[in-house]
């Protein structure tokens, strides 16, 4: 039984357990359904030569703040259905089902092969079931398929801790200085490759000063064994991190930080095949891993960088919203190292040691609420990279030249928006925008496939609207 095949079975499995164990602890009763969910869409246009090719930047980052939402609409519906609860609500279980609906129209209208790429797909981050008290400890309980404990800083749209993937795990279980929680993973790539298996530690609600902080310690393998075809083809790799998380808060103040490190499969990898480069695997999870640098007959010196490598990370977001003001301000920073464990790279007939490539992204936002139906907000971001991931460059006949050696990257961004906030059922905000965008000549053609015609600055506009519920 493959496991990534067969969580549902899994679930079901879990779920049958927990309400046996619900049963034999008091009489089980149905309850309410829960539904919710989100809806986004993004339309950008730039002065580009086919529909859908808005500003976009190859690039390594996890931060998208210098980038267009182009085309792309995803509804998220979130089902929560509390199916058992003991007399006297001392042992509960529930079942939490997400499903995603996305696609990316531009691409799908303007696609030159007519492959219709990405034009529609279903998936989902969440289909497991949930139990408390079971055990009479205050603990929780849970089994499937499941984005676990989700982090991030919204303004930079960095992932801190991403977690997903089947599993099970037991989580607020109250300990000294806090609630710990412990998760397993087993995740195959969706291109194929070896079981990765990850234990998850977290103890949260870390009292300090007059905030909450949140330590985790994560560690992560992959097997030798193709989980398809049952080939012993791949060598054992192990990787770890560590994160802390703080958040601080008031009616008017929310501060958030977080300090991150990572060694091995969490560390730096920069593969020799460029389109399979990634800088920064501190988010890696393995449902998008590419297993060809693990396959044993692959070059031994590239598996060996990955082992040496590890990267950290410090990250910060300030979100200021007087009760008594129209005015907001939003800032954050994000700072990155990564180190690829003594990689060499080849440009001509001379081989070179890959140097540490370093991140740094800020942004700021000041946004002022006109009334309760409209609204504007300015904001400006910076995205420097040094020694950027060696790619696949264009030249200014659109045609891609290898190039290990690394590129430095500069993208700055500045844009006008104006906002409405329809009233009436959930959460509704329609944005609109215009954005001036810079970049260093080093990645002229990289922009865009090159819509701006070898320019290193452009005008895009676009506009996003989300309801969530």
């Amino acid at each position: 039984m493959k496991w990534n095949r067969f969580w549902h079975v899994w679930a079901f499995v879990g779920a049958t357990l927990l309400g046996l164990s619900s049963t034999l602890l008091g009489q089980g009763i149905l309850e309410d359904t829960a539904f919710h969910g989100r809806f986004h869409l993004g339309l950008a246009y730039g002065p580009s030569r086919t529909l859908g090719s808005c500003l976009r930047v190859q690039s390594e980052l996890d931060f998208d703040v210098a980038q267009d939402d182009c085309g792309l609409a995803e509804g998220v519906f979130l089902l929560d259905r509390y199916f058992l609860r003991s007399i006297g609500n001392q042992v509960w279980a529930h079942a939490v089902i997400d499903l995603r609906l996305q696609t990316n129209m531009l691409r799908s209208w303007s696609d030159t092969y007519g492959t219709g790429a990405d034009a529609l797909s279903w998936s989902n981050r969440n289909f497991y079931v949930e139990a408390g008290r079971v055990l009479g400890l205050g603990e929780t309980l849970w089994i499937g398929n499941r984005s676990y404990d989700h982090e991030d800083l919204w303004l930079l749209d960095l992932r801190l801790l991403d977690q997903h993937g089947p599993g099970f795990g037991i989580g607020d279980l109250k300990v000294p200085g806090g609630s710990l929680g412990l998760a397993f993973f087993r995740v195959v790539s969706r291109k194929g490759g070896p079981t990765q298996d990850t234990l998850d530690l977290r103890l949260s609600k870390i009292p300090l000063f007059e905030g909450e902080g949140k330590f985790a310690l994560i560690s992560t393998t992959t097997g030798e064994t193709d989980a398809f075809s049952g080939e012993r083809i791949y060598e054992r790799m192990r990787g770890w991190q560590s994160a802390f998380i703080y958040k601080w808060e008031d009616e008017n103040l929310i501060h958030r930080w977080a300090l991150q490190y990572g060694q091995g499969l969490y560390g730096g990898i920069d593969q020799t095949e460029f389109s399979k480069g990634r800088g920064i695997a501190l988010n890696e999870t393995g449902e998008d891993r590419d297993a060809t640098y693990l396959l044993k007959d692959s070059p031994a010196d590239e598996r060996e960088a990955v082992r040496r490598s590890h990267a950290w990370r410090v990250a910060d977001q300030l979100d200021y919203t007087p009760l008594d003001s129209r005015w907001s301000l939003h800032g954050g920073f994000a700072y990155e190292q990564v180190s690829f464990g003594g990689l060499r790279f080849q440009k001509d007939t001379t081989y070179y040691r890959r140097g540490d490539m370093q991140t740094l992204a800020w942004v700021l936002r000041p946004s002022y609420d006109i009334n309760d139906l409209y609204g504007i907000d300015l904001q400006h971001a910076d995205v420097l990279i040094k020694q950027g991931l060696g790619y696949k460059h264009k030249t200014p006949d659109s045609v891609e030249q290898d190039s290990r050696e690394p590129v430095d990257r500069h993208l700055r961004r500045t844009s006008l928006g104006f906002v409405l906030r329809p009233l009436g059922w959930g959460y509704a905000e329609l944005r609109s925008y215009l954005a001036y965008n810079a970049w260093n000549r080093e990645i002229t053609y990289d922009i865009t496939d090159g819509a701006f015609q070898g320019k290193t600055s452009g005008l895009t506009a676009g506009v996003t609207f989300q309801i969530w519920w």
